[in-house]
């Protein structure tokens, strides 16, 4: 039995089926929306997010070079994840956003501050950074490219990329790319439910108009 005739009309009753095709979009079009809705709930403290990124964007400002080139989505979502949105001890006592390291020991900072003119300062002129500095010379500016270079040297967790990537995607780290925060956009899932409407009155209309 098709899955869809048993979800649109559960009850077997002809007279009220609803339209196969019509059924068939408005299911996929929850399911997307659905997704996209529980992805964004996974973001996390925003308050964290708008605060690492006004850091990020004043040191960049303050370094100039490369490091004012490097993402500030992809800044935010590391240290975001190597914190956990701040709480971590390391963040908390080591005033150490990003898990930078010096000898196998964690570097401690005076203040965030610090840590993030660390981390900038790294990224820009370590020569072992040299294949993420020549896409940056380059012009790349894509987050995850940039990260993909740059994480095999960074992190030892095979994951690291996909986890990092998630960050930016969850919490829609880009705009920080184009316009320095996320406070006042409106919720992905508003958005996704708003679109859901639109797409069941086109469709509701293109089967309206195929019976006339």
């Amino acid at each position: 039995m098709n899955i869809f005739f048993v979800i649109c009309n559960p009850w077997n009753f002809k007279d009220i089926t609803m339209p196969p095709r019509l059924c068939k979009y408005l299911i996929y079009t929850f399911l997307a929306v659905f997704s996209y809705g529980v992805s964004a709930q996974q973001c996390g403290d925003k308050e964290y997010i708008n605060w690492m990124g006004e850091l990020v964007e004043s040191k960049k400002e303050k370094l100039g070079g490369l490091a004012q080139f490097i993402p500030t989505s992809l800044a935010i979502a590391q240290a975001a994840l190597e914190t956990g949105y701040g709480e971590s001890y390391s963040a908390q006592k080591r005033k150490n956003h990003f898990g930078l390291r010096s000898g196998g020991k964690y570097l401690v900072f005076s203040n965030a501050k610090e840590s993030v003119e660390k981390y900038l300062e790294t990224l820009s002129e370590k020569r072992y950074y040299r294949r993420m500095q020549g896409l940056i010379k380059k012009g790349e500016k894509n987050p995850i490219k940039l990260l993909r270079v740059m994480a095999p040297v960074y992190a030892e967790d095979d994951g690291y990329i996909k986890k990092v990537s998630a960050v930016i995607d969850s919490c829609d780290l880009r705009s920080f790319d184009s316009w320095g925060k996320i406070s006042n956009q409106k919720s992905p899932l508003l958005w996704g439910f708003f679109l859901l409407w639109i797409i069941f009155f086109l469709i509701l209309n293109e089967y309206l108009q195929s019976k006339k």
